[in-house]
């Protein structure tokens, strides 16, 4: 783990309208309506929006906050000749899907803990994305576990929301019992963030379930 806290992040970088090129395939790939860490350049890219055409990701803060959260992620796993945790312990498939989904899942419980909203998305992407609201529903399901085994197309996204959707639903338990709004949401994300320091990645067969 190097550094305790995002103050001992490296300044990052922003890309805007970067052009993708993916090796192996010739020339620029079309890459529209994201945003996205990109460890490879540690720094963020900011692609063109054609579809979305409410707030910019890059002016909604859960957005920001979500890849801010992925740059804070690498960079206290990463070794110091800058390897992976799968490159560092020779990770099978199936634990690097568990981890994949492990970064979104945190990242968006940042998302929503800065801003205060369970569908921090939809304020950029109006009728998307319903199924990454924490507040909703999401349920560990033996389908969710055996899709993280296969290493073909593997969408992190639905086992990391079951993830965040258990920590948004420790916020509201915080309410519950009497615990403000922003201090709830303020705690959450404090736990969250010491539970990835101190989770052990040092060996292969990594599972959603040692987080």
């Amino acid at each position: 783990c190097l550094g305790e806290t995002t103050a001992d992040v490296p300044q990052q970088r922003v890309m805007f309208l970067p052009t993708i090129k993916v090796d192996g395939q010739p020339g620029a790939q079309p890459a529209n309506d994201n945003m996205a860490y990109f460890p490879e350049a540690n720094a963020f890219i900011v692609l063109a929006e054609v579809q979305f055409n409410e707030i910019p990701l890059a002016a909604n803060h859960g957005i920001v906050a979500h890849e801010y959260s992925h740059a804070v992620l690498h960079h206290m796993t990463v070794d110091a000749g800058g390897r992976t945790p799968d490159e560092q312990f020779g990770w099978d498939a199936e634990s690097s899907n568990f981890w994949l989904s492990l970064n979104e899942g945190l990242a968006d419980v940042h998302g929503a803990g800065l801003t205060g909203d369970a569908n921090f998305m939809a304020a950029s992407v109006t009728g998307q994305f319903g199924d990454r609201d924490l507040s909703n529903a999401h349920v560990l399901t033996d389908s969710l576990l055996f899709d993280a085994r296969s290493s073909f197309s593997y969408d992190p996204y639905p086992l990391g929301s079951v993830l965040a959707a258990t920590f948004w639903s420790y916020r509201d338990e915080l309410v519950a019992l009497g615990m403000s709004a922003d201090e709830a949401r303020s705690r959450m994300a404090r736990s969250a963030f010491d539970a990835a320091r101190s989770l052990d990645l040092s060996a292969q067969g990594f599972h959603i379930a040692d987080y």
